[in-house]
């Protein structure tokens, strides 16, 4: 009878966990259901934002249906993000070398610009931009990325006009990396729209985007995008070029702050360097080049055909600080703190001669030991005269291995100086003493048998 009891107990309590085992699960579904329609709602009001005739933050968006802003609203959104890697650098500056390289029998513009943009300005064979230029240099990208395989670039450049004047420019550049084509939206364009001002964090509104149409023109192969050692250098050297041609307001503002304090006080002083040298700064290209990683930076050094040097200290391709020559100031202070007095001494003839080479007699001048300077070269004069006596137009040289220790930090040298367009056989020699001074400053003395 006990027995028949207990089971009957059982059976009840079962019953009760199953009602509110019942009762759980259609709570739990209510609670999914509210869930989902307040998502729902929420969407909804983003929709009605976004078109809202009277919501003032829509005004950019009515007519390009783009906007620089996310209208203040909470959704996960691709945001403008500043770039500098080397691939993007040369892929944008490939299509835009691509939209600015017309000439005189065909216009390929029409067939690089997006079809929405040619629709906005009414461009066609009758109706085209104005693409003629001296030149462009990409100062700053921002990229947003549109889907896994396409990308849109804010490319903000200075343009060469044919002028001789600069003006600033910024394009849009939409690439679609898997099929490799590319479309451009013209500074005309963004003009017209007030979209000129986008920045990092921005947001670029693309709605009913159409695939990129493949032309003849508007396509580049992977094999076009090279960022090798040698393409940076050129790289560095091409824009080096076009502040020496155009913007040399921007080339003084590039050159590394301690050697622009000694080398150019002002920019007048530049200005006057590159007219009394220009012939030779004009037509010089790279002949031989190398590549050093820092820390915090990477150092690309070209030698020039006539000998010059140009050392480019980057972040990137964008942002560098610049050495005009290899001897106004040590550039490799962490190697020269690391070697022996005698190796610094000899490294120290070696800016001399450079510099003679350079014809930058001032630099020796400033350089020379005060006794010998006040005994024999008062006037600024005849210490050139000494130089063109005793020195070529162009310097080879040969330090002999053995020197004398003259005193605390005062290292002599003979140096063998012989004409490098000569036949090399006839030499003069000199005497040199190199007293070191603090922070890889120096004092030199140079004498005659």
């Amino acid at each position: 009878m006990e027995k028949k009891k207990n089971i009957k107990r059982i059976i009840i309590i079962l019953g009760v966990l199953f009602i509110l085992l019942m009762a759980m699960i259609i709570l739990l579904q209510l609670g999914n259901n509210s869930s989902d329609e307040e998502n729902t709602i929420s969407e909804n009001l983003i929709d009605l934002e976004n078109t809202n005739p009277n919501n003032t933050n829509s005004e950019n968006t009515t007519q390009s249906n783009m906007t620089g802003n996310d209208n203040g609203v909470e959704e996960e959104t691709e945001r403008l993000q500043k770039v500098s890697d080397n691939d993007t650098y040369f892929l944008v500056q490939y299509c835009l070398k691509s939209f600015y390289d017309e000439n005189d029998f065909e216009n390929i513009s029409l067939d690089l610009i997006d079809q929405e943009a040619k629709e906005r300005l009414n461009l066609n064979e009758q109706n085209m931009l104005n693409l003629q230029n001296n030149g462009f240099c990409v100062d700053e990208i921002l990229q947003q990325k549109i889907n896994e395989v396409e990308s849109i670039y804010v490319v903000k450049y200075r343009l060469g006009e044919t002028t001789g004047e600069i003006t600033n420019k910024v394009v849009w550049i939409r690439i679609n990396q898997n099929n490799q084509v590319f479309s451009i939206y013209p500074y005309e364009y963004l003009s017209e729209l007030q979209m000129l001002d986008l920045r990092d964090n921005d947001v670029i509104q693309l709605e009913n985007v159409e695939d990129i149409t493949r032309n003849e023109n508007n396509q580049y192969q992977s094999s076009d995008i090279v960022t090798t050692t040698e393409a940076c250098m050129k790289e560095l050297f091409r824009r080096y070029k076009f502040d020496l041609l155009l913007d040399r307001e921007h080339l003084y503002d590039t050159l590394e702050e301690e050697y622009r304090n000694l080398k150019f006080p002002d920019l007048e002083d530049l200005q006057q360097y590159i007219n009394t040298n220009k012939a030779d700064l004009y037509l010089d290209s790279i002949a031989a080049y190398k590549k050093e990683n820092y820390d915090t930076y990477t150092q690309f050094t070209g030698k020039g055909q006539e000998g010059d040097y140009y050392i480019f200290r980057c972040t990137n391709l964008m942002e560098y600080t610049m050495f005009m020559d290899n001897y106004t100031v040590v550039t490799i202070k962490d190697k020269y703190n690391g070697v022996l007095g005698n190796s610094q001494a000899r490294y120290c003839i070696n800016r001399v001669i450079q510099a003679i080479n350079n014809k930058d007699y001032e630099f020796v001048y400033e350089k020379l030991n005060p006794i010998q300077k006040n005994n024999y070269y008062r006037n600024f004069s005849d210490f050139e005269e000494f130089i063109h006596n005793h020195f070529y137009d162009e310097n080879n040289y040969e330090i002999a291995e053995e020197y004398l220790i003259i005193s605390t930090d005062v290292y002599q040298y003979e140096v063998e100086i012989r004409d490098a367009n000569g036949d090399d056989v006839s030499y003069r020699r000199l005497t040199m003493a190199v007293e070191l001074k603090e922070d890889t400053d120096f004092v030199i003395g140079i004498t005659s048998p």
